[in-house]
């Protein structure tokens, strides 16, 4: 991947004291990365309730795309294109069914993982602050964007980071936030989004975006 790219991506939290950005591309880091990533999924959404609360964000018709431009957009999953049409066609139950063994992958997600280049973090000093967090989700807009005008590729990765929310709600011990701690090396800094950059293996629909009208306040 670009070395001018990679330093681009570093430096967008700069001018930004409560934001900052991790990007890890040796193969030990991303080796590391993939794992708890793994893990995490399968923790997170074995939970019933996650699953049934990720449910209404699944936009698998083509009005409703339209509609709220928002959410999880199938054509958006790097599927090949007769997958994601199955994908479409599958109610809740047998799309969560499908999912959790498998059947409509062409590859398992961890092998997907594996073929990230790069994996960022984006932490800011507390993860609990909407401000904090609002900055941290125009970094990533900014890396999205900078990554697509390049050719490349990106995209969330955030069960890891999820899994701490997920034991703090069951009063377990804070192993996820530990983990990912000691990942980017530094207590100061709370991991609030994680993401993966590389090269696309086919073309995916542009996401829907709403008009600024709709957004401004």
């Amino acid at each position: 991947m670009p070395s001018e790219f990679v330093d681009s991506i570093r430096q967008l939290g700069n001018d930004d004291p409560d934001v900052r950005v991790f990007l890890f591309s040796a193969d030990s880091d991303r080796d590391h990365i993939v794992d708890m990533i793994s893990k995490a999924n399968d923790i997170v959404y074995a939970d019933p309730q996650v699953d049934r609360g990720s449910e209404p964000w699944m936009r698998t018709n083509w009005s409703d795309v339209q509609k709220f431009r928002d959410g999880l957009i199938v054509d958006e999953f790097g599927e090949p294109p007769v997958v994601a049409a199955a994908e479409k066609f599958l109610s809740p139950s047998w799309r969560r069914f499908a999912f959790r063994h498998g059947l409509l992958r062409t590859k398992s997600y961890t092998d997907v993982l594996h073929t990230a280049p790069i994996f960022g973090v984006i932490a800011v000093h507390d993860r609990y602050d909407q401000k904090q967090n609002l900055r941290a989700g125009r970094i990533w807009q900014r890396a999205h964007l900078q990554a697509t005008a390049r050719g490349l590729a990106g995209g969330p990765v955030n069960e890891a980071v999820e899994l701490i929310d997920h034991q703090r709600l069951r009063n377990q011990e804070p192993q996820a936030q530990a983990a990912l701690f000691d990942l980017i090396g530094d207590r100061t800094w709370q991991p609030t989004f994680m993401f993966r950059l590389g090269y696309p293996v086919r073309q995916a629909s542009p996401s829907p975006r709403r008009p600024v009208k709709e957004v401004l306040l």
